[in-house]
């Protein structure tokens, strides 16, 4: 990655967000490796970990906004999609906006502009995770009947390539969009899956389900993987791109 496709990254508002959110994983899980070692730095790393976990939230009070967007992207689209595609991808936005909603609150309630109880406070945070953990279990489903769909089709393309209308070259580059499609799928999976164990904790679903608590070792590890694909994704679909007409356009005009 380019310094000035890094510093293109960062001008994102995403980028900029999924950044941070590195860093305040990389945070916890250093917060717990120098526990008990180094309490000086386990402390330092603790405030890290929650000043960006707090500034993050300035960063997002507008996602609502985006998340109603992308839930009209998909009605609008919505033949599109396996039925059952449909109703959990649509589900799971509609969780995010809600979540964005309370997260949003939660912001004001920090900066002091809100002054709930602390039980409604709670009750509020209790809400919160749980449509959170709902919208990544939402997600993970989608990406899931994503990844049968890629499979079948990878599968119903081969078994009728011999009595198949078209050329090899179509055939062979309808494969590999199929597995650009599959690798894509992939990655949204493993991130879902580093939420979830996440949001896991934040519900208690790990002490009612495994009879144990996920440390903030795993926690910070699961967060930084889901983050780092996150911000990859974020250069590859939006970065990459106009890097490469970058260099295009500088390596046609010295020609």
């Amino acid at each position: 990655m380019e310094l000035a496709s890094a510093v293109d990254l960062l001008e994102i508002a995403d980028g900029r967000d999924y950044f941070s959110r590195v860093i305040q994983y990389t945070s916890l899980f250093l917060k717990w490796r120098f526990k008990g070692w180094e309490d000086g730095l386990a402390k330092d790393f603790d405030e890290l970990y929650e000043r960006t976990k707090y500034a993050r939230k300035m960063m997002r009070v507008l996602k609502t906004v985006t998340e109603i967007k992308k839930i009209m992207d998909i009605l609008r689209t919505s033949r599109k999609f396996h039925p059952y595609a449909r109703i959990s991808v649509a589900f799971s936005r509609v969780c995010y906006t809600l979540y964005w909603v309370l997260d949003t609150l939660f912001a004001l309630i920090h900066c002091g502009f809100l002054r709930p109880n602390e039980g409604k406070q709670q009750l509020l945070s209790t809400v919160k995770m749980l449509v959170w953990f709902s919208g990544i279990l939402s997600s993970f489903i989608y990406n899931s009947i994503n990844l049968r769909i890629s499979y079948k089709q990878e599968s119903d393309l081969k078994r009728t390539v011999m009595v198949s209308e078209a050329s090899p070259q179509e055939i062979m580059r309808t494969l590999e969009r199929i597995s650009d499609d599959r690798r894509l799928i992939m990655y949204n999976l493993i991130r879902n899956f580093g939420d979830l164990m996440v949001a896991t904790r934040e519900v208690k679903l790990d002490k009612l389900i495994l009879r144990t608590k996920f440390n903030n070792g795993i926690i910070g590890i699961f967060g930084m993987i889901s983050s780092i694909i996150a911000l990859l994704q974020i250069y590859r679909k939006q970065i990459e791109p106009k890097a490469k007409q970058t260099r295009y356009r500088k390596s046609s005009s010295v020609s």
